[in-house]
């Protein structure tokens, strides 16, 4: 098994290696494509990870985040994610890869950017909420459940 991020032409033909490492995650903006790798691929989410991103011209530049990133959704002006680092929490940075922070300290998952919303799942009963579906502002703000019918605010 080869291991690593590949690009490929969509007729199937001329597949060039981008990345000689598994990605953790992967995701992209109007400009770049952004992925994690695991620091230490036996032990995920205790070692830290490191985020590259990858410009038109394919050149690759690793981001100064410290956190494992995974479920990671971009947008133009921040990436969102889940941080592996701190038992599944969902956080912030920048495109750059600076300003870090959290947003919600829950055991987060299939995070997804919808307008200036993020919706994602809570995995696990946490601190102060109970597992299933959310929606929250980019800003961390307007914490809301689905109940199955209405997002109920909190």
């Amino acid at each position: 098994t080869v291991d690593g991020l590949y690009q490929i032409n969509s007729d199937g033909t001329e597949l060039q290696c981008l990345f000689d490492e598994p990605p953790v995650s992967l995701c992209a903006n109007s400009t770049y494509l952004y992925f994690s790798v695991s620091n230490d691929i036996e032990s995920f989410g205790k070692a830290g990870g490191r985020v590259h991103q990858i410009d038109e011209d394919r050149a690759i530049s690793q981001l100064p985040v410290k956190w494992e990133c995974w479920d990671m959704n971009a947008t133009d002006d921040y990436i969102f994610f889940r941080n592996q680092t701190e038992l599944g929490s969902l956080c912030r940075v920048d495109i750059e890869g600076n300003q870090a922070i959290c947003l919600l300290e829950e055991n987060c998952t299939n995070i997804n950017v919808v307008g200036e919303s993020i919706i994602l799942r809570v995995i696990t009963t946490g601190k102060s909420i109970v597992a299933g579906y959310y929606i929250i502002e980019q800003d961390g703000n307007d914490l809301r459940l689905f109940d199955g019918n209405v997002w109920r605010q909190l």
